[in-house]
């Protein structure tokens, strides 16, 4: 997949880096945009979309980010794998490439026929050799190959197998140390090189002390003891040093490498479906703090796998060398050690997880007062809900207290068993000294290296417990963002299609979980540029109804069909490009308020801005204050009044050019006035375009043609508005309940 690099340095190359947004940047002459080359590549393999180059780079940006290209490969149904290196040494079958150049543009190089490239540029096939292209390229490639997990888990029409969430964190600790392994190859050998170096010079103090006892005392060698103390003191001052740079290692990959999986975990967030969205936002972002420990304790333990386990090796052959027999206690120390410290782990870790997930209720319950603290006020609320938290503190606080206190008990045994080994390996060193086989130096020097062999073994095993118990705690919040992303069921069919608008159910269900029925058995055909509108009481259907049309959420039996095509053949990106939905509760980013209006959208003029912000009633208050439309809206949008929140995304939803417009609730928070100049803005914004809208307000079905009535999730009543609505108006107590739902 597009940013698997084996370096960082071989995706930075090709971004342009951004505050805010990625710039775009007219590609030089004879030269596509990166976006647009990787299409073109795609789409002569038969995958790709039907876009012009154009639209794929303004939508895109011609120099997009890492996570940008990683979106980008997915709507193509390829992979994009990124390399750098000279291109006469890149072998000819790793061709295709889209090759960067050193002006920022990008070309397509075909194939490779010993010196000369067949490669495509905007005006065109040509070829060239390898020695022309050498000045015009950099040494940054992305190596097209089809992508195999394009059609992995879909079954039937398209629907997509969960993936068994117990596996998810797992996956992401093996994701991590293959990405240290490939794209940090180069810091990790040097961080395991300064290990080892470290861990060698553990073994000089011992071997000094050895010496001065067995050659110095004995000799009075004062010149001998002068030589050894300064070499000594040289060893620990590079020692020191050593120890610097391998902290700055540790800290730098993991850096790296949290800012990848954190940037991945926020990118599943975005893509993944509504169905599997987290249940609060504070899981989310407790498990990116857990995420950044995780990864700055996941290269200190790698290097210290190899560097402590060969230290440990060492140390016991060197024991052996120095005591013979007497080795035989620290490997039972080591052994004791490690056995105790798994068995010390595994009896924390379940209290860990116990006292993270209330960690993360508390949390939770902090962001939804800070949200709600209106409502808490009005109703008097602060003590109920103060006793909640002080319950969940107190809970939580109880279980961390258990789970630290295991953990320290296993820290007190390793000290307590590093001690006992130093007193077994004494024993047995006296017993040797006195069969004559060993000198008092050389004792002091093993029982010195005693403790330098069980330590590394006891951390090593302590830094597996601690990555193991995050790595569970990060399971819930990994569980809660879907494994796969949204897309469609067919490649090369949706993606060229442009909709017109008609829109189809047969036979839809749809269920919340696995108890609440929101749809039932519903089959309606829409034309294009029909105005429809849907009514019924609370509950009936309605908002879900229409979320199901651009794949917010997926039916949970019978299809829906987008200009006779069932809507799972385009993916949810492409289709929503096609359908603008303005949700019942319009919730604002804490951004300026032109920054709302202008979500999602791109390429918009001046005149398309302002006629949309005229029609939704935002120019009005924007007006009136001295900022404009450079006014901050808080977050989400809470410096402003409901309804000004709705019109501003009113005005978000009809700037976009869509075919179909979705509107939920449309004036519920407006004023008569407002309402009344909305009603008449959509008159003239919906002329040929699909429009199926909810409302409580009669008001608004003067713009409709067709009223659908809804009831328990069942259409009750579909036909012209007039019609439904005089029999609606009957005096029939079926039909009470259907006015009482209208009015």
């Amino acid at each position: 997949m597009v940013g698997h690099s084996p370096s960082r340095r071989t995706v930075a190359a090709a971004e342009t880096q951004s505050s805010r947004r990625e710039r775009t940047v007219t590609p030089p002459v004879d030269a596509f945009a990166l976006p647009a080359a990787m299409n073109r590549l795609a789409r002569a393999h038969g995958v790709g979309v039907d876009a012009s180059d154009a639209a794929i780079s303004e939508e895109y940006g011609t120099a997009p980010k890492r996570e940008s290209l990683k979106i980008l490969a997915n709507e193509l149904g390829a992979d994009f794998a990124p390399r750098r290196g000279e291109l006469g040494k890149i072998p000819a079958e790793t061709f295709p490439l889209v090759a960067m150049t050193r002006r920022g543009g990008a070309i397509i190089l075909h194939r490779r026929d010993r010196d000369t490239i067949f490669l495509e540029r905007p005006s065109g096939p040509s070829r060239a050799t390898v020695l022309e292209l050498r000045e015009e390229l950099l040494d940054v490639f992305f190596a097209f190959r089809l992508n195999g997990q394009s059609a992995e888990r879909m079954t039937g029409a398209g629907r997509i197998e969960p993936t068994k969430a117990a596996s998810r964190s797992g996956r992401l600790l093996l994701d991590l140390y293959a990405m240290l392994i490939r794209r940090h190859r180069s810091e990790m050998l040097q961080l395991v090189a300064a290990a080892m170096i470290i861990n060698l010079f553990m073994m000089a103090l011992p071997l000094y002390i050895m010496s001065v006892y067995d050659r110095v005392i004995p000799h009075a060698a004062f010149e001998s003891l002068i030589a050894l103390t300064i070499g000594a003191g040289i060893v620990l001052a590079a020692d020191l040093g050593l120890r610097h740079v391998k902290l700055k290692f540790i800290d730098a990959v993991g850096m790296k490498s949290s800012r990848a999986l954190q940037t991945r975990l926020y990118r599943k967030l975005l893509f993944s479906s509504l169905a599997n969205r987290p249940r609060s936002a504070a899981q989310i972002a407790q498990a990116q703090q857990d995420v950044d420990g995780l990864c700055l304790q996941a290269p200190e333990f790698l290097a210290s796998l190899v560097a402590d386990t060969a230290l440990a090796i060492s140390i016991l052959t060197l024991i052996y060398v120095i005591g013979g027999a007497i080795v035989i206690a620290p490997i039972i120390g080591c052994a004791i050690v490690a056995i105790s410290v798994f068995i010390g782990a595994a009896s924390a870790r379940e209290p860990s997880k116990r006292s993270a997930a209330l960690r993360n209720a508390a949390a939770a319950q902090v962001a939804e007062t800070f949200e709600s603290l209106t409502s808490i006020k009005a109703n008097t609320a602060e003590h109920a809900l103060l006793n909640q938290f002080e319950r969940l503190a107190d809970a939580a606080s109880l279980i961390g207290h258990d789970a630290r206190q295991r953990s320290r008990f296993v820290g007190h045994s390793t000290s307590v068993i590093v001690q006992a080994t130093v007193v077994g390996t004494l024993f047995l060193g006296v017993v040797r000294i006195d069969q004559g086989a060993m000198s008092i130096g050389a004792l002091a020097a093993t029982t010195i290296l005693v403790g330098r062999a069980v330590t590394p073994i006891s951390q090593l095993v302590d830094q597996f417990n601690r990555i193991w118990t995050l790595k569970e705690v990060l399971a819930p919040a990994l569980d809660s963002v879907a494994e796969q992303e949204e897309k469609g069921g067919e490649r090369d069919g949706g993606e060229s299609r442009t909709v017109s608008g008609s829109i189809a159910f047969r036979r839809v269900s749809f269920r919340h979980g696995d108890d609440v029925v929101a749809l039932s058995d519903i089959s309606l055909d829409i034309e294009p540029g029909e105005k429809i509108a849907l009514i019924g009481k609370n509950g009936s259907g309605k908002s879900t109804l229409l979320h199901l049309i651009p794949r917010l959420y997926e039916p949970t039996s019978g299809s829906i069909l987008i200009d006779g095509h069932d809507a799972r053949q385009f993916s949810a990106r492409r289709l929503r490009q096609a359908v603008a939905l303005m949700p019942q509760e319009t919730v604002l980013l804490n951004a300026p308020l032109k920054d709302n209006i202008l979500l999602g959208a791109s390429g918009v003029s001046e005149d398309d801005f302002r006629r949309a912000v005229e029609a939704a009633g935002v120019d009005k208050f924007a007006r009136r204050h001295p900022k404009g439309y450079s006014l901050e809206v808080g977050p989400r949008g809470e410096f402003l009044s409901a309804g000004e929140r709705q019109a501003v995304g009113l005005a978000r939803t009809i700037l976009k050019p869509r075919k179909i417009l979705l509107l939920d609730e449309p004036t519920s928070m407006m004023d008569h006035t407002a309402e009344s100049d909305v009603i008449e803005a959509l008159r003239r914004e919906t002329a040929g375009r699909t429009l199926i809208l909810t409302t409580h307000r009669l008001r608004l079905l003067e713009i409709v043609d067709r009223v659908i009535v809804l009831d328990g999730g069942r259409v009750v009543a579909d036909g012209p508005r007039d019609a439904v609505l005089k029999q609606l108006a009957q005096p029939t107590p079926a039909v009470n309940r259907r006015a009482a739902s209208v009015a």
